[in-house]
């Protein structure tokens, strides 16, 4: 089922077999040999997992999906991105971005953010402080751009990296959830024709919160070969037949959902 053949149903769908695709080939297996303090973590993810989640369309002709600390069990999806003839092409290429923004909140990247910008703050308060008493130091900074510091050396690249992870994570939990993964990946591909033919340019990763397309693209390239064998290592076949039937015959319907083990 292609994108812009279901709209929000696709989306629904591929959703939840990512959600349980992730939890069954990924969290379980990974819970089964973990350390007491990863288990914890997974233990965290597996409950969160556990919960319904809601995948919801809404209209923008800008391409995004994301998820919100304070809108904890959604993910938000643009009607741009399901565009089939520039950016999603296939049940594939969505999963892998769905599976991405589960990587935020398994990888827990708000709570993450907050604390690097809370440990940032305090230590330059209690070396400003303890450097100058008076606080001249401190209005000097401000009036030099210290924010522009902190952002463009602490806040993007950490933001950067956690991209760089969710793109990682997204694409093998989509591998693991039966989607295949050397389709996935060309969604970057397409991206940065999106970006080429509406924006004009591409931007470099420095001065971003998003590492470039163009590198993006290449480490997924890179990754393909690992996602491959965790789909190969997965119990693929027969769940997406069961998915198939179930999708195809029981659409956004209670027996869908009891099928698919919700």
């Amino acid at each position: 089922v292609g994108p812009t053949q279901g709209g929000g149903w696709t989306l629904e769908a591929v959703g939840v077999g990512v959600v349980k695709g992730v939890k069954r080939e990924y969290i379980e297996k990974e819970m089964t040999s973990a350390q007491e303090t990863e288990y914890q973590k997974l233990l965290e993810s597996y409950k969160l997992l556990e919960q319904r989640w809601q995948f919801i369309l809404y209209e923008s002709r800008f391409p995004n999906a994301f998820v919100h600390g304070m809108l904890p069990k959604r993910v938000f999806v643009a009607n741009a991105l399901l565009d089939a003839s520039q950016l999603c092409a296939n049940d594939d290429e969505l999963a892998m971005v769905l599976g991405h923004e589960l990587a935020h909140t398994i990888l827990d990247h708000t709570g993450d953010s907050l604390q690097t910008a809370g440990m940032v703050a305090a230590v330059q308060v209690a070396l400003l402080t303890a450097l100058d008493p008076t606080g001249f130091l401190i209005f000097l900074f401000e009036l030099i751009g210290m924010s522009w510091i902190t952002r463009h050396g602490v806040e993007l690249p950490t933001s950067r990296c956690h991209e760089s992870e969710a793109d990682a994570m997204g694409l093998q939990i989509a591998a693991k959830a039966c989607f295949a993964p050397e389709k996935a990946i060309h969604f970057f591909e397409r991206l940065y024709a999106f970006e080429e033919k509406h924006i004009g340019k591409h931007h470099a990763s420095f001065g971003h919160d998003h590492p470039a397309t163009e590198e993006r693209s290449q480490a997924m390239h890179g990754a393909v070969a690992e996602a491959q064998r965790a789909f190969d290592s997965s119990s693929c076949s027969g769940y997406m037949a069961s998915f198939s039937s179930a999708a195809a015959g029981h659409k956004k319907t209670g027996a869908f959902w009891s099928r698919l083990g919700f």
